[in-house]
């Protein structure tokens, strides 16, 4: 008993690996279907419903070719007529089913492009020729970026022109301005460096 115990326990252990196998093959379809535009999206849906429409259909063909093949043998070599007709309707009730299965299927395939085509995915988030910035997400980020732009334009400018506090640091225009170049410069590559870093 103690021996089915542990075979019982790697079996379980083995099926929660599959599980988080397959939801991070999951959420890692998701996340490339995100990453894509709306006529890839739609590209990619088609593409995975077509495998498995193929899948079917090439199921369905292998039954249908049983059939025949299973028929025509029975047809010649069966001397029980019972044994014929019971065969004959077990493949003709698993043909129905691949049928009907395959039917489902592409009234599952024709909703999901209905409801696609209906979310207008021909409408494009871009403005200016600027993409993705009609996205919520990017929009905060590019009001983010212009407020800091606008501040360190001004403090930078204030620091040139030796404006406020700046003054008592008692340092010529040149070494004012040369500080404020080097500032500009800096400044957004370290901005694009945290944003690639923690976005």
């Amino acid at each position: 008993m103690a021996t089915c115990e542990i075979k019982r326990i790697q079996q379980n252990s083995a099926q929660k690996t599959a599980d988080r196998a397959a939801a991070d093959l999951l959420a890692a379809k998701h996340d490339y279907l995100a990453c894509l535009g709306p006529e890839a999206q739609a590209q990619a849906a088609i593409t995975d419903a077509q495998a498995a429409l193929s899948k079917t259909r090439n199921e369905a063909a292998g039954l249908h070719y049983m059939h025949e093949l299973i028929t025509t043998t029975l047809e010649k070599q069966a001397a029980a007529g019972a044994t014929f007709q019971n065969l004959e309707t077990l493949l003709q009730n698993e043909k129905t089913r691949l049928s009907a299965q395959s039917d489902e299927l592409k009234n599952t395939i024709r909703k999901s492009r209905r409801i696609f085509l209906d979310s207008s995915p021909q409408t494009s988030p871009a403005v200016g020729g600027l993409y993705f910035t009609l996205v919520p997400d990017n929009q905060v980020l590019i009001a983010f970026i212009a407020c800091f732009g606008a501040f360190i334009l001004f403090a930078g400018v204030g620091f040139g022109l030796n404006l406020g506090p700046v003054a008592a640091l008692n340092l010529s225009s040149g070494e004012r301005w040369s500080l404020v170049t080097g500032f500009w410069i800096g400044v957004p590559i370290l901005t694009y460096i945290a944003l690639w870093l923690f976005t």
